[in-house]
C-alpha cells in the first residue's frame, strides 16, 4: 500500500506491505520512516486505515507490485506479463535496469555457438536457460563449482551466460578494467596503485589479456594505469 501523510509542512510518501499498515506492532516500525506513529496511537491508525480503505475500495487506484525478480503465478516478472507490473523491491544494484534487450541478436547467437564447443561452458549456458523453469518444475536449484587456471575464460563464460537475461556488467563495471582487491587491502596501497580506483572495475583486466605471460603479478597495477576513467582523454591517464 501506498501511504501519505503530511509531516514538517509538506507531504511525504511511503510504501508498505499491508500486512505492515495494518497492524499496530508492525506500524510502529515504520515510525524510523517519519511517520508519525508511537505505540499510544498505533491502535487508532490502523483502525482509521482499515475503515478509510474500506470507504473508498471503489476509488483507491489498484496497481500489482512485486519486490522480487521471478514468477507471479503463471507470469514471469519482468519479461512475461499479462499487465503492468511495478516493481516495489530493492534496486541498490541496478539489477532491473540491467534487464533489457539490447545488442546484435546474429551476434550473440555466433558467439553462444562458439561457448558451445566448450563442454563446460555449454553446462553453464544450458544452466542459465533453466533456471526460471526449477520452480515450474518443482525441482531443486542445482549448483555447479568450476576450477580451473587463470585466463581459462570462467569469468567472460559466466558473464555470457548473464546475458541470457539482460545486461550483465549493469552499468557499474567494465569490459576490461581493475579487479578489485578485498576492501582489507586499500590502506596498503600506494598513490600510484590506487589509482586503479579512478576507473570503473571490469570483469576481466588488461594484465590478464596482455600481460599475463610477459611481467610478473605486480604488473596487474601498471597495466591498470593504462585503462581509461570515463570522461578522460586517454593520454592523461597513462602511467609515468
Amino acid at each position: 500500500m501506498e501511504l501519505s501523510y503530511y509531516r514538517n509542512s509538506r507531504w511525504k510518501t511511503l510504501i508498505a506491505p499491508r500486512s505492515t499498515l495494518l497492524s499496530k506492532n508492525a506500524l510502529i516500525r515504520l515510525a524510523d520512516s517519519g511517520l508519525p506513529v508511537s505505540s499510544d496511537n498505533a491502535e487508532g491508525v490502523v483502525r482509521y486505515l482499515t475503515a478509510y480503505e474500506a470507504a473508498n475500495s471503489a476509488v483507491i487506484p489498484f496497481t500489482r507490485s512485486i519486490d522480487r525478480i521471478g514468477w507471479l503465478g503463471r507470469e514471469f516478472y519482468p519479461y512475461a506479463t499479462n499487465s503492468e507490473i511495478a516493481y516495489e523491491g530493492d534496486d541498490s544494484d541496478g539489477i532491473i535496469g540491467a534487464l533489457r534487450e539490447h545488442g546484435d541478436y546474429d551476434l550473440w547467437l555466433k558467439t553462444a555457438a562458439e561457448l558451445r564447443k566448450s563442454p563446460f561452458a555449454r553446462a553453464m549456458l544450458a544452466g542459465s536457460f533453466a533456471s526460471p523453469l526449477l520452480e515450474q518444475l518443482q525441482h531443486r536449484t542445482v549448483l555447479g563449482h568450476w576450477w580451473h587456471n587463470t585466463r581459462s575464460g570462467k569469468t567472460a563464460a559466466l558473464k555470457f551466460c548473464l546475458s541470457v537475461y539482460g545486461d550483465p556488467i549493469k552499468g557499474d563495471m567494465a569490459v576490461v578494467g581493475p579487479r578489485p582487491l578485498l576492501v582489507q587491502y586499500l590502506p596498503r596501497y600506494n598513490a600510484h596503485q590506487a589509482r586503479r580506483h579512478e576507473v570503473r572495475p571490469g570483469f576481466t583486466g588488461l594484465y590478464e589479456k596482455c600481460f599475463y605471460e610477459l611481467y610478473p603479478l605486480s604488473g596487474t597495477f601498471d597495466s591498470d594505469g593504462y585503462v581509461r576513467p570515463a570522461g578522460q582523454d586517454q593520454n592523461q591517464n597513462k602511467k609515468e
